[in-house]
């Protein structure tokens, strides 16, 4: 799977600091993109953060914290952090090893809120009338499909090639579900 780190917007970026989801070196490397795809606005933190070894997140979160809100424009929330870094690991799985993405993405969710903050469109489809407590960000569809591929271990190994070929497109079409109904929420 690609790292968020390659491709990820300031935006983005900045949800992923919000959520303690970058190391030092990873500031290091999103400082480097940004010189290179002259993106830095001239800031010279930017260049001096830039291929860095050993940054502290600790000693650089003023500095980088501050350069965040001057590339975007604002703080952002932690609800809002989190819909925006889930959305961009819902992506990265898509266009990757949808399975080690799915891997990556429930490590860094499951259980990251108190509070369901996206409710699955599927949900509302398949059972309108119940309630249902914490659904693990929207992800409940994607965990069961993801956990499914254990449950297939009784199987001949042609039934499990059958069988994870189908699971395979399923979970597919759940995180890209997921994906855009996080899209179409974030617009708002």
């Amino acid at each position: 799977m690609t790292s968020p780190v390659e491709t990820a917007s300031p935006l983005e970026i900045a949800s992923l600091w919000r959520l303690n989801f970058l190391s030092g070196d990873d500031v290091a490397a999103v400082c480097l993109r940004w010189l290179e795809e002259d993106l830095d606005g001239g800031d010279p933190d930017i260049a001096t953060f830039a291929g860095e070894a050993r940054l502290s997140v600790v000693e650089i979160a003023p500095i980088f914290e501050r350069i965040l809100v001057h590339l975007t424009g604002r703080s952002l929330g932690r609800e809002e952090a989190i819909l925006r870094a889930l959305r961009l690991y819902l992506a990265l799985a898509l266009e990757g090893d949808l399975m080690e993405g799915v891997h990556q993405l429930l490590d860094r969710f499951r259980g990251l809120s108190e509070q369901r903050l996206v409710h699955n469109p599927r949900r509302a489809r398949d059972h309108p009338d119940e309630v249902y407590a914490e659904q693990e960000l929207g992800l409940e569809y994607i965990c069961g499909g993801f956990y499914a591929f254990d449950d297939i271990q009784h199987l001949s190994p042609h039934e499990q090639e059958v069988a994870k070929a189908e699971l395979r497109q399923d979970l597919r079409d759940a995180v890209s579900e997921l994906e855009k109904h996080l899209a179409a929420k974030l617009v708002r």
